[in-house]
């Protein structure tokens, strides 16, 4: 939904540009030299920065409250009832019993063929080519998984999560029997640190970059503002100055580029026309928007 608005973010992207041109060109050549100088630092030091806080503010703070929140979220048989539900619905015409599922959790190993096994033998039929049962079978995984994550942490980590196991569904033969022990907690550690982590440092970062370039930007313009120097008033002068502005409104547009990926984080992909779908039809704002995403 929104794609026919994909032009926004080209014009949001020009019009910055061309302000920065004519204010920087305004101001002339020695501000607009400086100015793109504290632009570019503020960017240098947000990204080598960012990380390390972002990395340490997830382990020192927000992973412990993540485990407490996935513990409460994972009620009892959460999974085995999940899978139990998303098996039957398959279209195999199955009825699958939980405790065979909880044996098979339980004993971990190749869940996969485990779950193949007992589905065929269920009604005494074969169900399914194997490399399509599994294929429901691992998209099963990702969907539990990631509605227990939703329960109580963000659609943004529980979106990642899923993704994540999809890419590598063996991995939920190693988290299977936690999520069927008595304690939770093991289980609740292993998805904070294998499924969930790298949403939230990536959050974590893009904020901490988003606050760093301001009090940086803050900074230096308090500086250029009192430079006591001034620029001759020539057109070499304002010609520099308007080159100098490309720069800046570079540095603009990647600075809007970073709010509208938390605004999409935080709230929701589709989201009126703030989506990545409109923003890939764009001709000059999706470059700067794809550097954010490698953040």
């Amino acid at each position: 939904m929104g794609t026919e608005f994909w032009w926004f973010y080209d014009v949001v992207a020009v019009a910055a540009i061309l302000i920065c041109v004519f204010i920087a060109g305004k101001k002339g050549g020695t501000k607009a030299v400086l100015g793109l100088g504290a632009s570019v630092l503020a960017v240098v030091i947000g990204l080598a920065v960012s990380g390390s806080i972002a990395g340490s503010l997830y382990k020192g703070t927000i992973r412990s409250s993540n485990i407490k929140k996935l513990e409460r979220s994972m009620e009892e048989n959460a999974f085995v009832n999940g899978m139990k539900s998303e098996m039957e619905s398959f279209g195999y015409a199955i009825t699958v019993k939980d405790e065979i599922l909880v044996k098979i959790f339980t004993e971990g190993g190749d869940i996969d063929k485990e779950l193949y096994k007992y589905a065929n033998n269920i009604n005494g039929r074969v169900v399914d080519e194997e490399a399509s049962f599994n294929d429901n079978i691992h998209a099963a995984y990702a969907e539990v998984i990631g509605n227990i994550i939703s329960d109580n942490l963000s659609k943004y980590a529980a979106g990642m999560a899923k993704d994540k196991i999809m890419k590598h569904p063996e991995t939920v033969a190693e988290l299977a029997p936690m999520m069927v022990a008595e304690n939770p907690r093991r289980a609740a550690n292993y998805i904070a640190n294998n499924y969930i982590a790298d949403a939230y440092r990536s959050v974590i970062r893009l904020l901490a970059l988003v606050i760093l370039m301001v009090l940086v930007l803050l900074l230096g313009y308090i500086l250029i503002k009192s430079y006591a120097g001034g620029d001759h008033d020539s057109v070499v002068s304002h010609l520099i100055g308007g080159i100098m502005g490309i720069g800046l409104g570079g540095v603009l547009t990647f600075m809007i580029a970073l709010f509208i990926r938390l605004y999409v984080i935080l709230g929701s992909n589709e989201m009126l026309f703030f989506n990545f779908e409109a923003i890939d039809k764009t001709y000059l704002f999706k470059y700067f928007y794809k550097l954010v995403l490698k953040l």
